[in-house]
C-alpha cells in the first residue's frame, strides 16, 4: 500500500501560534513550552497509510445557526431593556414604591428563570459551541437578575426617593444590595461562568467595601479609604496570577491593577509610596510572568509617580521628558526580557 505525507500548512502554523500566544498569556503554558510544542508540530510530519478515502464531510451548520441564535438572543434581550426602561421611566414615578418594588420582583424571577432554563438546556446539548453558546446566555441572564434582585433591595431600603439619607443607611443599603447580587453571581459563577458575571462580582465587591466604609463612618482622612481599595484590586490581581479561580485570568488581572492604579493616585505621601510599590511589584512580577497588563500597570504607576513628584515643583514639561525617558528605558529592558527568553526557548 502507498502512504502519503502530510506537513503543515502555514495557516495552520498561524492558527497554533495564536492559540499557544493565548495560553501563554494566560499563563497555562510557558514560552519555552509554546516554542517546543511550535517546533515538533512544524518539523513532524504525518504518515497516513493508504486507506478507502471517504467524500469529505460537510461542515454543520449547527455552529452557524447557534452564532445566530446567540446574536438574536442578545439583541432581543437589548431591545426589550431598551423598550422596557422608557416605558416603565415614564411612569415609574406613578407605580409608587409597591409597584415598583412588584415589577423589579418579576424581572429578577423572570431573568432568574429563563437563566435557570438556559443552564438546562446547554447540559444537554451535545455540541460544544452550542453549549457555550447557552453557557454565556445563561450568565448575561443570571447577571441581569443579579441586577435587578439588587435594585429590589435598594427601592426597598429608600422608599422616598427625594429624600436625603445617612451615610450609615446608605452603606447598610449598599452592603445588604452587594450581598443579595454577590449571592447571585457566586451562583452564576459556579454554573455558568463568563467574563460578564466576574465584571459583575468584582464590582458588588468594591460596593461592598463603599458601604462598609459608610457603614463606620467615613474618616476625616482618605488613607483608610485609599489603602483598602488598592489592596482589593491588587488581592484581586494576585488571585488572576497565582489561581485558576477566574474564568478569564487575563480580565482579572486587568480590573485588579486598574483598581489598585485608580487607588493610589493622588499627590499625598501615601498614594505616592503607594504608585512606587505598584510600579516595582508589576514590574518585577513581569519578569517571572510577562503578561502585558503587569508590564502596563507598571509603567502607568510610574508615570503618575513622576508627575506626583515633580509636576508641581518643576512643571509639567519637565515631568512629560522624565516620564518619557522612564518610559523608554521600561520598555527596552522588557524588550531585551522578552528576547531573552524567545532565545532560551528556541535554543
Amino acid at each position: 500500500m502507498s502512504t502519503t505525507t502530510q506537513t503543515p500548512s502555514n495557516h495552520d502554523l498561524e492558527l497554533l501560534d495564536s492559540t499557544l500566544g493565548h495560553l501563554v498569556e494566560s499563563g497555562e503554558l510557558t514560552a519555552q513550552q509554546a516554542h517546543v510544542v511550535h517546533d515538533a508540530y512544524a518539523t513532524e510530519s504525518t504518515v497516513v497509510h493508504a486507506v478507502p478515502v471517504a467524500a469529505p464531510a460537510e461542515r454543520h451548520p449547527s455552529s452557524w445557526a447557534s452564532r445566530l441564535i446567540e446574536v438574536g438572543a442578545y439583541l432581543g434581550a437589548a431591545l426589550v431593556a431598551a423598550g422596557g426602561a422608557i416605558v416603565v421611566g415614564q411612569r415609574w414615578e406613578d407605580l409608587g414604591q409597591a409597584g415598583q418594588l412588584w415589577l423589579l420582583a418579576v424581572l429578577a424571577s423572570a431573568f432568574a428563570a429563563a437563566g435557570a432554563v438556559t443552564v438546562f438546556v446547554g447540559r444537554h446539548l451535545r455540541d460544544e459551541h452550542e453549549q457555550s453558546v447557552a453557557r454565556r446566555l445563561a450568565s448575561t441572564l443570571l447577571t441581569l437578575c443579579a441586577a435587578a434582585a439588587a435594585g429590589l433591595v435598594i427601592r426597598a431600603i429608600v422608599p422616598n426617593t427625594n429624600q436625603d439619607i445617612s451615610e450609615a443607611r446608605a452603606g447598610w443599603m449598599l452592603l445588604t444590595a452587594a450581598a443579595v447580587a454577590g449571592t447571585i453571581l457566586v451562583v452564576t459563577r459556579l454554573v455558568a461562568p463568563s467574563a460578564l458575571a466576574e465584571l459583575a462580582l468584582f464590582g458588588t465587591t468594591l460596593a461592598a467595601a463603599f458601604g462598609a466604609i459608610l457603614v463606620v463612618g467615613m474618616p476625616d482622612s482618605p488613607t483608610f479609604a485609599t489603602v483598602l481599595f488598592f489592596c482589593l484590586g491588587a488581592g484581586y490581581a494576585v488571585m488572576a496570577l497565582t489561581t485558576r479561580l477566574l474564568t478569564v485570568p487575563t480580565l482579572g488581572l486587568i480590573l485588579g491593577l486598574a483598581t489598585a492604579l485608580a487607588a493610589a493616585g493622588g499627590e499625598t505621601t501615601t498614594n505616592r509610596l503607594l504608585l512606587g510599590l505598584l510600579a516595582v511589584v508589576c514590574f518585577g512580577a513581569y519578569l517571572m510572568t510577562p503578561r502585558w497588563p503587569l508590564v502596563t500597570a507598571a509603567m502607568l504607576a510610574a508615570v503618575a509617580l513622576t508627575f506626583s513628584l515633580v509636576g508641581g515643583a518643576l512643571g509639567s514639561a519637565f515631568a512629560f521628558l522624565v516620564s518619557g525617558l522612564m518610559l523608554l528605558g521600561l520598555a527596552a529592558v522588557a524588550l531585551l526580557l522578552q528576547q531573552r527568553r524567545s532565545h532560551a526557548g528556541t535554543g
